[in-house]
């Protein structure tokens, strides 16, 4: 039995559907016309057997996407009042582990040609606290590539590249994968790699490039 139900196809996309296990309820998919269906069916079965460690750890990078923007639009509260308003209405001062699901309210996935023998995606959703970019989570194999604000990445870029755009999008660093490991002095600095959040962390570390 097929786990996708294609509802109809424009000029970009077959559109249809999945029972998503993470979500606990049918989510739309967007499957580029050049994917085989196969291939499209397994990355659905990859995102609905995620490791229980993947989807933690995407909970906490979406977590601290999620409070530096509270940070950021409160420091405009007076340009963005209703946004504010909105996010302290809406969300907890302090989510913690998978609360933050519940604040992704239309998650989607995408799925484009292949460039590697392993299903590549991302998952896009509407959230209060990015009203106009939202969030996206892009996964290939076993990594999370990105977590932050939509720019229409897809899943086939340079690993370098996600790492650039965050960088770009919030050059104190917000993320982190909790695998760094790093000797020397604490220091604050500015981080490009894709995992890290912690704005004070050791000086050298063999996962952070940059430091300032």
């Amino acid at each position: 039995m097929s786990l996708i139900c294609i509802q109809d196809q424009d000029e970009y996309f077959r559109n249809g559907t999945f029972a998503s296990v993470l979500f606990q309820c049918a989510i739309p998919v967007h499957i580029d016309p050049e994917v085989d269906m196969a291939y499209a069916e397994q990355c659905v079965e990859h995102f609905n057997h995620l490791s229980d460690q993947m989807i933690d750890k995407f909970c906490e990078m979406a977590i601290a996407y999620c409070e530096f923007m509270r940070k950021e639009w409160k420091e405009f509260e007076d340009v963005y009042p209703d946004i504010v308003e909105d996010i302290q209405r809406e969300i907890p001062e302090k989510l913690h582990g998978r609360e933050v699901l519940a604040f992704l309210t239309t998650p989607e996935m995408y799925i484009e040609p292949p460039e590697e023998a392993v299903s590549g995606y991302s998952i896009s959703s509407a959230c209060v606290w990015e009203p106009e970019h939202a969030l996206d989570w892009i996964i290939r194999g076993d990594k999370i590539l990105y977590v932050g604000p939509c720019e229409g990445m897809g899943a086939w870029q340079e690993e370098e590249d996600y790492e650039k755009d965050l960088s770009s999008q919030f050059p104190e660093g917000v993320w982190c994968n909790g695998s760094c490991r790093c000797s020397g002095s604490l220091r604050r600095f500015r981080c490009i790699h894709s995992g890290c959040f912690r704005r004070s962390i050791h000086q050298h570390c063999s996962k952070c490039r940059s430091s300032r």
